[in-house]
């Protein structure tokens, strides 16, 4: 299994960071906004999967908005990964520019991109959701996890954590 989902381990002055995990996969992540280094949780780009048990090395991208993190799949060839990437961060820039609230701008603007992109939201794309929980516990909670045949309910989650807080 190539998932990772643990924690995020980065030093602020790094290019790359490395996460691994109990079931032996080494994940190295390249961020690409440098204002998110040193923040644990969540940050955009491409990461490497690494496992211990053979020679592969597997790609996926991330990127943020708003608390909401869109993962890809993993992929055996770079090239797709960062298409995919620049994908993601055309759908960010989408949202940015656009005058609309965002529970409504965000599905369009995956649905019109990943469709010019040729790519398949429900195959090609993960959601989860950071819950911030500071002041009260003094950590992150782990993200709530929806795929991407369940869009529509990641905003309707997205929006009750926003209107919670």
């Amino acid at each position: 299994d190539w998932a990772h989902d643990g924690s995020w381990d980065c030093e602020a002055d790094t290019e790359a960071f490395s996460v691994s995990s109990a079931e032996g996969i080494t994940e190295q992540c390249f961020p690409d906004d440098q204002a998110n280094k040193g923040k644990s949780q969540f940050m955009s780009g491409i990461s490497v999967l690494r496992s211990n048990a053979g020679c592969r090395q597997r790609y996926r991208c991330y990127v943020d908005i708003k608390r909401i993190r869109l993962r890809s799949r993993s992929f055996l060839d770079l090239g797709r990964a960062l298409d995919v990437h620049v994908a993601f961060s055309a759908v960010k820039e989408r949202i940015r520019n656009s005058t609309l609230s965002f529970e409504c701008v965000v599905q369009e603007a995956i649905h019109s991109v990943f469709t010019e992109c040729n790519l398949d939201p429900r195959k090609d794309l993960d959601v989860l959701l950071t819950v911030s929980a500071y002041q009260w516990i003094g950590t992150t909670l782990p993200p709530l996890f929806f795929r991407g045949h369940q869009l529509s309910e990641a905003v309707t989650a997205w929006s009750r954590l926003m209107n919670a807080r």
